[in-house]
């Protein structure tokens, strides 16, 4: 699963902190909130959040200071800064130049609009992923010029005297610059930046055919699915043109599309010829003339979205490092247009956002006002003058003229709030108030602003908006009024009620608090000390917890508790409550509601332990599911090996026809050069000087190496041949499908087809140590000690399984161990007594015993006795499926009613013991006679 992106959030105004953080962690980013600049400097010391919204106005250190303190921190200064403030703030020129010159990014106006906010945090964050991933190509691409030029610096030290490779290093340096100057003019072309994608495809093509001299340049992009494969541009060098429009189905060229996937660069000097992209050859390099194809995957975010194809027509072309590294410049460039063309479509839908914020305004229900103290200047949108029953053009608002429609009873706490607020006694402007309308009657408003001062602090301008509260004021109203309502409510649904004020630690009870606490109503509230006291001893300090959390972050608290009655009564009862807060944002009230649930918990308890009996149930049904699964597996293993064998045998078919027609025209290959060979010699001697064509031919093919190595050449073809001869052999006969019957069968013969089909496992393999240079793992040893064996009567496909599994885990178990690395096979025959049941006959039967070992790192003593359960394996997930010696133990014990054990020991190895009956049907009478 991916991190989540983080946001801080710097707000000294808990409305606000508690909506963006709300709005945002729905919207599926990590959320870390503080009130103020040094509280947000504090957690940066241990987090690194992708952004930063950051309010201008806070006390103590404003948003301004702050920023500069991120901007100068070398952990913080990279991490993009949007700062939030008033509308008034956002609007002037003076405040916005000084929070860009800052660092920040971005301004968002208060009040925020969450779909503004979600907008434009997604877009910076998309904006800070697109640079640092320029970034690291720039450095990347700077990084491989720097790396160039000291290589051309070395080179032009050391060659001294060799003027032949000097010549080619002033070639390579040559291509080289020119590959840059090329790459650089691409890299400031304005399209590849502008999000013009096929302008910039276009340009790209076609620099790139011309610069490299290749005829056919092309760029290509997945689908969706990825199972189609487009052409968005193809440039033809010489008919100077371009097209588009071809598309490649993945499924019909399956090698190519998986090299493209898996490796860095496709280069086939022979494209005809190459395993990689032979498939195209009928399709589409013969009908074109394509000799040779150089292809850079164009990969985005970690994914490959497409190809860069150079395809070279006429004579095969060997593709220099310098047009490998160009063609996954090249590349690169590419994927910068496609990020370019996302960023374009990102900064579109921004454009679109801030539209829609601008109507939004234009749409707002309440009324703004502009007051530029400095001058005395005030404006006032059309919606106020509606709020108070005035056209447009009726009246004129100066500040005069606003004080004339306050109320007189709240005209002197509205203008000392004001004052308080210019003189920065207070940290927001919120007031409610009355005002007058045309017709003669008041309506309530609330007014919020948000002021500019200058640098001497004096205050230049202050804007707001005003809202109609009338309504809410008259509900308000009928709230007062329903209080004696609320009483005989919260008696019928048995829910009490409680109300504390914070600084005198004073306690309201509602009458069904007594009742649900068991106290006498017409007594006085116990006080908030005693009210603790009544809550039950081990509940108490959870019930504290919650409670004081909410107070301390002005939020609220769920708890379910238990109380104590003066009779000793214990019930169970749901506490919730909320804060109240000031005009400050200090917490000042704490109210409460407590809800009786005791029956609901008896219940409750009563179900839980009906769930624990289903459970029961469950985990039986389960453990059933369980063996059922395990035999299901063993027959999807058994199925597999059965599947395995006839494949194995129909591969090893058709591989001896082939393998047969090279060994039989290998002895008339040997013939043939023999007679050109004295031809070639009868004609030196007949024609002692050969013509200058010749000659050169001669030396060009290096004649005398080529006899010599001729022979050296078929020797090897003849070792091969044979040796595909011995596998195919091998495969078929451990295969055996002809022997599904118990039939007489060698063993020795079984172990040697299992080594040798093994035996590419067992080879030196490169290892690395850590601390130390790679090294080189010896091969595994075999020793063989084969006693004198009969032939054992047996199911021979069964037994080969048997010998595969336990040869691979020997193999697995010495792969990390140190040489020496040994594998010890001995073979011999053992004699068990039985008696015939109900007689005094006695009969003996031959087990054959097959012991293998390895000096590997040994079983520990816990997991011994458990190798032959299935499913259960020590190797890693995805390495083994723990059938194997499930398996094995069953042919053995069950099928050929023999015996299977293991002898271990940590540092000392392991030893597989297995004892077969030598005739199976005598074996499988003795148990009958047993039983």
């Amino acid at each position: 699963m991916s991190r989540k992106q983080q946001i801080l959030i710097v707000d000294d105004t808990y409305e606000n902190l508690k909506l963006a953080t709300v709005f945002l962690r729905e919207s599926g980013f990590d959320i870390l909130a503080t009130k103020s600049g040094k509280q947000a400097l504090n957690v940066l010391e241990k987090v690194s959040p992708d952004i930063i919204l950051l309010d201008v106005r806070m006390p103590e250190m404003d948003g301004f200071e702050t920023c500069r303190r991120l901007k100068a921190w070398e952990k913080t200064k990279d991490i993009p800064v949007i700062f939030m403030t008033a509308a008034a703030d956002s609007s002037s020129p003076a405040e916005k130049v000084k929070g860009l010159m800052l660092g920040a990014v971005d301004y968002i106006s208060k009040p925020i609009q969450l779909e503004e906010v979600l907008a434009r945090v997604k877009t910076h964050l998309h904006l800070n992923s697109l640079t640092k991933q320029l970034q690291e190509q720039n450095a990347l691409l700077q990084h491989e010029i720097f790396s160039r030029q000291q290589t051309e610096l070395i080179l032009q030290q050391e060659i001294g005297d060799r003027q032949q490779a000097e010549a080619a290093l002033r070639e390579s340096a040559a291509s080289l610059r020119k590959h840059n100057r090329v790459l650089i003019e691409l890299a400031r072309n304005q399209a590849l930046h502008q999000g013009d994608l096929n302008a910039a495809i276009e340009t790209i093509t076609e620099a790139t055919a011309h610069n490299i001299a290749v005829e056919r340049v092309s760029v290509w992009l997945f689908d969706k699915t990825g199972t189609l494969l487009k052409c968005l541009n193809l440039f033809e060098r010489s008919l100077n043109r371009h097209s588009q429009g071809v598309e490649l189905v993945t499924a019909d060229y399956p090698s190519y599309f998986q090299a493209l996937i898996q490796e860095q660069l496709l280069v086939a000097d022979e494209a005809h010829t190459d395993p990689k992209t032979s498939e195209f050859s009928e399709s589409y390099l013969t009908p074109l003339g394509i000799s040779s194809m150089l292809d850079a995957p164009i990969r985005l975010k970690g994914q490959t979205v497409g190809v860069v194809c150079l395809e070279h027509v006429g004579d095969s072309r060997y593709w220099t490092p310098e047009d490998q590294n160009f063609a996954r410049s090249v590349a690169n460039l590419v994927s910068l247009a496609l990020e370019a063309q996302e960023r374009k479509r990102a900064e579109d839908a921004l454009r679109e956002s801030e539209e829609r914020w601008q109507l939004a305004i234009k749409g707002n229900n309440d009324g703004i006002w502009d007051w530029k103290i400095n001058i005395g200047k005030t404006f006032i949108s059309t919606r106020y003058k509606e709020i108070l029953g005035y056209k447009n053009h009726e009246i004129v608002f100066y500040f005069d003229e606003w004080k004339r429609h306050v109320h007189p009873n709240d005209l002197e706490r509205v203008i000392a709030a004001t004052q308080d607020y210019l003189d920065q006694k207070s940290p927001y402007y919120h007031v409610e108030y009355r005002l007058r309308c045309k017709d003669g009657t008041y309506k309530w408003v609330m007014s919020r602003g948000q002021a500019l001062w200058d640098e001497e602090g004096k205050p230049v301008r202050m804007v707001g908006s005003t809202k109609d509260i009338s309504r809410r004021k008259r509900a308000e109203e009928k709230l007062r009024n329903s209080k004696a309502h609320l009483v005989v409510a919260q008696r019928v649904a048995h829910v009490g009620s409680w109300e504390l004020d914070i600084l005198t630690q004073k306690i309201i009870w509602s009458e069904e608090m007594f009742r649900i606490f068991g106290l006498d109503s017409t007594k006085l509230e116990p006080t908030y000390a005693e009210y603790i006291q009544l809550i039950h001893p081990d509940d108490r300090a959870v019930w504290e917890q919650f409670v004081g959390k909410a107070i301390a972050d002005g939020t609220f608290y769920e708890v379910d508790f238990r109380i104590v009655r003066p009779d000793g009564e214990i019930r169970y009862v749901e506490g919730r409550g909320e804060t109240i807060a000031n005009e400050a944002g200090q917490v000042k009230r704490l109210f409460g509601t407590v809800i009786d649930i005791t029956e609901r918990k008896q219940a409750e308890e009563a179900l839980r332990a009906s769930e624990a009996r289903e459970r029961e149930k469950a985990q039986e049904l389960e453990l059933a599911l369980s063996q059922l699964k395990r035999t299901q597996a063993q027959l999807i293993q058994a199925e597999k090996m059965s599947s395995l064998g006839r494949t194995i045998a129909g591969v090893a078919h058709e591989i001896n026809n082939p393998v047969g027609f090279i060994s039989c025209n290998l002895t008339h290959a040997r013939a043939y050069f023999q007679d050109l060979l004295k031809l070639m010699e009868l004609y030196q001697q007949t024609y002692p000087k050969p013509t200058p064509a010749i000659e050169r031919l001669t030396k060009k093919i290096e004649l005398n190496f080529l006899i010599e190595d001729w022979v050296k050449l078929m020797d090897s073809m003849q070792m091969g041949s044979e040796r595909i001869r011995q596998i195919v052999l091998s495969l078929r006969n451990f295969s055996r499908l002809d022997e599904k019957e118990l039939k007489p069968v060698d063993i020795h013969e079984g172990i040697d087809n299992t080594l040798l089909i093994l035996q590419h496992q067992m080879r030196s393999v490169g290892v690395s140590k850590a601390g130390r240079d790679s090294g080189l793992h010896q091969a595994i040893e075999v020793i063989k000690d084969y006693g004198q064996l009969p032939k054992v009567t047996c199911y021979a496909s069964q037994l080969n399984q048997v010998f595969m599994n336990l040869l691979s885990n020997a193999i697995d178990a010495l792969k990390t161990q140190p040489s020496p690395r040994k594998i010890t096979i001995s073979t011999s025959v053992a004699s068990h007594h039985w008696s015939v049941v109900n007689g005094n006959k006695q009969q003996t039967t031959n087990y054959v015993v097959i012991r293998i070992a390895d000096n590997g790192p040994g079983i520990s003593e816990e997991v011994l006795p458990k190798i032959f359960d299935p499913f259960f394996t020590t190797k890693p997930v995805g390495s083994g499926t723990g059938l194997g010696l499930s398996i094995s133990y069953q042919i053995v014990v069950e099928t050929h009613k023999g015996q299977i054990r293991c002898i271990s020991a940590l540092g000392q190895g392991t030893e597989m013991i297995i004892e077969i009956p030598v005739n199976c049907d005598s074996e499988a009478g003795r148990h009958q006679a047993e039983g």
